[in-house]
């Protein structure tokens, strides 16, 4: 999927630091961010002022969550992957067949096959919270320590389809909407909402803690939520746009700033992060002198 082998040894593209990331930059705070119900618990350490949806009810048994609750209006998800959500717009039909359903996603586990280790520790635990309905846009901001050179809006459509806008920044601080980044994608050409400055305000805040971190957001037309923290989107690889040294994404991807040269290490990595710490300036300082 890649596009050609990874190079974990000399990164040079944002796939190889996906892949590199997925093998050294061992980062604890990685499985903090990737578990949905505790990186609520990440925001409150950093004094983060984020909006997310109100936490209802956190447990491991479907059976246990309130009936009423239920008919409230609410997401059920879990907390340690993807694909494990249940919209209710009202009380489920069939309480037993929800149940069998939400206790399902508790036994499945995510990431293996792609080494996403930041799931791996995670404790399953089923969730109950707030419904953002009706959900007009889901918006990624793709932040290097607290750069953004990209934004994508999603737009949900009633058949079932999604419409992309994939907004790039340029140098001037000024964002143009480009080619999408999904290949196949529909563009919706909408403006930019409203709310993406304070969506972008609060990104680069939870960016500067990270070399990269994907931040996620829900929206209806008035308000919007953060959804998620994504470590490894779409499993870290893509061919495109991150197998290109010279793309905005890959240029603003600086893994100095990760937690592995922030850490000492021990033996042959510490052999290696010297050594690759070498590469890198060097790299850098080129590119410098070329500008």
């Amino acid at each position: 999927m890649y596009g050609r082998h990874a190079n974990p040894a000399s990164p040079r593209t944002a796939n190889d630091k996906f892949f590199w990331r997925k093998v050294f930059d061992l980062d604890p705070r990685y499985t903090q961010v990737s578990d949905k119900v505790g990186v609520r618990d990440f925001f409150k350490e950093h004094d983060i002022k984020v909006p997310c949806p109100d936490l209802l009810w956190t447990g491991d048994r479907a059976e246990d969550i309130p009936d009423d609750l239920l008919a409230s209006g609410v997401a059920v998800k879990a907390n340690h992957g993807w694909a494990t959500n249940i919209i209710l717009p009202e009380a489920p039909p069939d309480r037993a067949a929800f149940n069998t359903l939400a206790n399902s996603f508790l036994s499945k586990r995510h990431a293996r096959s792609r080494h996403e280790w930041a799931y791996f520790d995670i404790k399953p635990t089923l969730f109950v919270e707030r419904l953002v309905d009706p959900l007009v846009s889901e918006t990624n901001i793709f932040t290097y320590n607290g750069a953004i050179p990209r934004v994508i809006i999603r737009y949900p459509q009633p058949n079932g389809s999604l419409l992309y806008d994939n907004w790039l920044r340029g140098p001037d601080d000024t964002w143009t909407c480009g080619e999408p980044a999904v290949k196949g994608a529909i563009m919706a050409n909408q403006p930019m909402p409203p709310f993406v400055p304070q969506m972008l305000e609060t990104a680069t805040e939870i960016g500067r803690h990270f070399d990269f971190i994907r931040v996620d957001y829900l929206a209806t037309d008035t308000q919007c939520w953060l959804g998620e923290l994504t470590v490894y989107p779409g499993t870290g690889q893509r061919q495109g746009i991150r197998s290109l040294e010279d793309h905005s994404e890959n240029i603003c991807w600086d893994i100095r700033k990760s937690r592995f040269f922030e850490t000492p290490q021990r033996g042959w990595r510490g052999l290696y992060q010297r050594a690759l710490l070498a590469d890198l300036n060097a790299r850098a300082e080129k590119a410098n002198s070329q500008d």
